[in-house]
């Protein structure tokens, strides 16, 4: 004989409904949460694409994969943009600011609206043009789409960094080859960036620090007679993680009379 269900009481139907509203309202939330989280990679990524389309111009020359930029239109969104930055087989292809601070542009775009994406940026010690020794440079990893310098920490994989042997640098004026040469994870604890040197042996023992921390390896030399650049970005391989990419710099001017000299 099948035995009879008991029914609720009136409490127990009280508390039911209440945990199904709570789920339902926790749902509802963690839909909303996501689509607000998503929503502003949207935004950014039609931000950024819209900029694109307007300031990058096709090159009227035989070289079709020539960065032809119109600087006019770049700087009046923005005046302190002064670089663009540029890795071919990624994402990475993106204004560059300069700034008087390293907070503003990590939760704006360049035209000063409120992103979390943000902007890249040159540390605000930084002399214009890649002047330093070391021009250190600021993006953030998104973590759901490759935004900014979010494919920066697949040189973790040393086949990517086989295939990524470069990253351009432009300015009104100039351009420049970074040719990567080490990069490795810390956290937000560590004081890693070092712009200003007292001496060519302090330069060289920064150099040799952290090309001795490099997760892969590089055929690249780089000693306290060259300039270097620094990319620095969010690793979530640790707590409040970051991954620190540098390389090698050289002006594609002074590349040129390198050969030219041969």
């Amino acid at each position: 004989m099948a035995k009879k269900k008991k029914k609720l009481s009136k409490a127990g139907r009280i508390i039911l409904d209440l945990i199904l509203v709570l789920a339902l309202g926790m749902a509802a939330f963690s839909g909303y949460k996501l689509f607000h989280e998503t929503e502003r990679y949207r935004v950014a990524q039609r931000s950024y694409k819209d900029l694109k389309e307007n300031v990058l111009v096709k090159a009227e020359t035989e070289d079709e994969n020539k960065k032809v930029i119109d600087w006019g239109a770049l700087q009046a969104v923005n005046s302190d943009i002064g670089l663009w930055i540029e890795m071919e087989d990624s994402s990475i292809d993106y204004p560059v600011i300069y700034q008087d601070d390293n907070e503003f542009f990590l939760r704006h775009l360049p035209d000063g609206t409120w992103n979390e994406a943000g902007t890249i940026f040159v540390d605000m010690e930084n002399s214009r043009e890649m002047a330093d020794r070391n021009t250190v440079f600021y993006g953030h990893h998104m973590l759901d789409e490759p935004l900014m310098f979010a494919e920066f920490e697949n040189f973790e994989d040393q086949a990517y960094a086989d295939a990524h042997k470069e990253i351009r640098i432009y300015s009104p004026d100039n351009e420049w080859v970074v040719y990567p040469v080490g990069g490795f994870v810390t956290d937000g604890t560590e004081d890693y960036v070092t712009i200003n040197f007292s001496s060519d042996d302090e330069y060289q023992e920064y150099i040799d620090m952290l090309r001795s921390r490099s997760v892969f390896s590089s055929d690249v030399s780089l000693t306290k007679d060259d300039q270097m650049a620094l990319f620095s970005t969010c690793s979530y391989d640790v707590y409040d993680g970051r991954f620190v990419l540098f390389g090698k710099v050289e002006k594609v001017e002074d590349k040129q009379t390198k050969k030219e000299g041969n």
